[in-house]
């Protein structure tokens, strides 16, 4: 009998099949046909994967027009704000991550949670996807306990305790967030909590506690997403997120007692930078879910409190 040739693995499958079960063709699984937030095809991510970037506080729609299947879904809520004068760090955002979420031909609700405000030093507002909430971060303090939140807001001066972490797993998905350090015992702020690791407490004699870091998600890594992301955006967001996908960094405490003393050190993923003696903290990166750096004195140039950054919805799907 002659050798038979096939010009590709397809036709050779389709004949092995036809030989053992009559099927003269491979059976397709249901796709996904998709839209809402910014659409990066899967011939342009390089990894195979359609991502939809939902970046713009308030609500909209992820619509599945036909198909059904699986998506992956990361939901970053809104950083915390900080106070004036040695305050804590604000608290990242809470963080859902959902591997394999069911969907179908449906209209899905997202609302992207804005940043907390910072003077008041309130928490960030929570970002929601369909029946997933994660919990904005908590607010850094001045002369009182961190507020709870998605992370702990840090503690203020006075050795305030930081804030609890209020982020649970749901429907699925695994919850992400950690409490927020202790004040110094002068004027020094505790570090925000961070949705992968806890706040850090105020060093004595000279240093606000450094912000907890950010909870690493490759499959959601900036240079994946960065067509997504507005030029005007990408020098604070990309090294923000990096190479490793972090979100929901803490911002570092400030330090408002006389000398020259220092900020914490921002939590990776988007955190902001503890105030320095005479010096400015820095806000939560936007779109990173990142608290707010805790501010030093009031009567410094740029001392108020700082706003935390707001969240982000990421959805992936093959």
């Amino acid at each position: 009998m002659g050798i038979k040739s096939f010009n590709n693995p397809d036709a050779f499958y389709n004949w092995r099949l036809g030989r053992t079960s009559g099927v003269t063709s491979k059976s397709q699984g249901p796709t996904i046909s998709a839209t809402g937030g910014t659409l990066i095809p899967s011939g342009t991510s390089g990894n195979g994967y359609t991502y939809h970037v939902f970046l713009n506080p308030g609500p909209t729609t992820f619509v599945v027009n036909s198909g059904s299947g699986n998506i992956e879904v990361l939901v970053v809520a809104g950083g915390g704000g900080s106070a004036p004068d040695g305050s804590g760090g604000g608290g990242g955002g809470g963080i859902l991550h959902h591997t394999s979420y069911a969907v179908t031909a449906s209209t899905y609700p997202v609302d992207v949670g804005g940043g907390g405000l910072g003077g008041p030093s309130t928490n960030g507002n929570n970002t929601v996807f369909n029946d997933l909430t994660a919990l904005g971060g908590g607010g850094g303090k001045d002369s009182a306990t961190g507020s709870p939140g998605g992370s702990g807001g840090g503690g203020g001066q006075g050795s305030n305790p930081g804030g609890s972490s209020t982020q649970n797993p749901s429907n699925g998905a695994t919850g992400y967030g950690n409490p927020g350090g202790t004040g110094g015992s002068s004027d020094f702020g505790g570090g925000g909590g961070g949705a992968g690791g806890q706040g850090g407490n105020a060093t004595p004699p000279s240093t606000g506690g450094a912000g907890g870091n950010g909870q690493p998600f490759p499959g959601f890594a900036y240079p994946i997403i960065q067509p997504a992301i507005p030029v005007p955006l990408q020098p604070t967001f990309g090294p923000a997120v990096g190479p490793t996908g972090l979100f929901g960094g803490g911002g570092g405490g400030g330090a408002y007692f006389p000398g020259p003393n220092n900020g914490g050190a921002p939590g990776p993923g988007g955190g902001g930078a503890g105030g320095p003696t005479g010096g400015a903290a820095t806000a939560g990166v936007t779109n990173t879910g990142g608290g707010a750096g805790g501010a030093t004195s009031s009567g410094d140039t740029g001392g108020g409190g700082k706003n935390g950054g707001p969240g982000i919805v990421l959805i992936r799907y093959q």
